[in-house]
């Protein structure tokens, strides 16, 4: 039911949020603590579809979906934007309908969006929700944004290490400052073929259909050196089992891979590293508001679980941020800093004071992308 004004009651049922990462998406009810379900972002294509128009029936997404060389599998999100929103149509299908099993038509929906995706992204997805779903409201948040609510906050840093791309984003009262933004394409996705790339030259090479494999043995053995140059002098190794029985010995890789985060040069990308990232975003802030932004430097998403990166960004801060600047660095807990988003957009819907901030499909009808420019921002 509305209520006048375009804010929907809160007797209605629990709003869906959804926050679509490059690599996982999150999915469940505002009325959980956490998602309900976590996918790969992932559209399976069957061959003999390719030529023909899409159809939501003949394809398969995320993890449900059961491995065939006979399907193409597409990947609609790239460093945080959506790339293919035929994908995404697919995709949001089988979370409402196969995973939720809900009718759309009967729940707002909360999505999490890029703080670096382009306005013209906000439009289409509220345009696919309102126009193929048919749902009677909606919102488009940022996703760092999200990520601060989820601590109980609406000032602060965000360092978000996703798997498409890492940000650095200060928050002020709840809003993003689009000037103090930093954004590196180096992530999850990137470390996993660094990591496969460092294997290969210690003489252990991978096919790219084993992809998830170097991905597993990234996210199992990996760690972020607190003094990578003295890490260089150590003789470490680690056997890890391989599923054919094989044993692959690591030496130098478990720190190597993750340390492009801080050092992007090992990679041949003239850019910051986050650390970096985070004072330059920090320098871009007003004086009068950036003590209480340093307060609370959140570290959150899933490539931010590397063993050793909360400690490594706390030396290095302090290198950086010298003289009495006071600075807090939040680190939850693993499974909190890859929700932080969802959490943060399940919060957020469950407020009665969110209600006004609803898009809703009437005022989509009379007023187009305005009323969503206006209330998702």
């Amino acid at each position: 039911m509305m209520r006048p004004g375009g804010g929907i009651s809160t007797m209605e049922k629990p709003s869906i949020v959804m926050d679509n990462g490059a690599g996982y998406s999150k999915a469940g009810f505002c009325s959980e603590d956490r998602p309900k379900f976590v996918l790969r972002t992932k559209v399976g294509i069957p061959w003999s579809e390719l030529v023909h128009e899409i159809g939501h029936q003949t394809l398969t997404a995320g993890m449900m979906a059961p491995v065939s060389t006979s399907l193409i599998w597409k990947t609609p999100i790239v460093h945080g934007v959506v790339v293919d929103w035929n994908a995404i149509e697919i995709f949001w299908k089988h979370i409402f309908y196969r995973l939720l099993k809900i009718d759309p038509r009967a729940h707002s929906v909360l999505l999490s969006d890029s703080p670096a995706s382009p306005l013209v992204n906000r439009e289409l997805a509220a345009e696919l929700l309102f126009e193929s779903f048919g749902v009677p409201a909606m919102h488009i948040a940022p996703s760092c944004t999200l990520s601060m609510y989820s601590c109980g906050r609406t000032i602060g840093l965000v360092i978000d290490v996703g798997d498409g791309t890492s940000l650095t984003c200060p928050i002020l009262e709840g809003y993003i400052l689009p000037c103090a933004l930093y954004r590196l394409d180096i992530a999850g996705e990137t470390l996993t073929h660094r990591m496969r790339e460092l294997l290969r030259l210690s003489g252990n090479s991978f096919f790219s259909h084993q992809k998830s494999l170097v991905r597993k043995i990234k996210e199992k053995t990996c760690y972020v050196a607190l003094d990578y140059q003295k890490e260089l002098q150590s003789d470490l190794c680690l056997d890890y089992p391989l599923p054919d029985g094989h044993i692959l010995s690591l030496t130098k890789e478990r720190f190597q891979c993750p340390e492009t985060l801080l050092q992007p040069k090992l990679m041949g990308i003239n850019e910051p590293g986050l650390h970096q990232m985070a004072f330059n975003s920090l320098q871009k802030v007003e004086s009068s508001s950036q003590q209480a932004i340093q307060e609370s430097i959140l570290l959150c998403g899933g490539s931010s679980l590397f063993r050793g990166l909360p400690e490594r960004l706390l030396n290095e801060l302090r290198r950086l941020l010298t003289g009495n600047s006071k600075f807090n660095l939040l680190v939850p807990n693993p499974k909190k800093r890859w929700y932080a988003a969802w959490v943060g957009g399940a919060i957020a819907a469950s407020l009665p004071t969110f209600n006004s901030l609803w898009v809703t499909k009437e005022e989509y009808k009379e007023n187009g992308p305005i009323s969503l420019h206006r209330k998702c921002n």
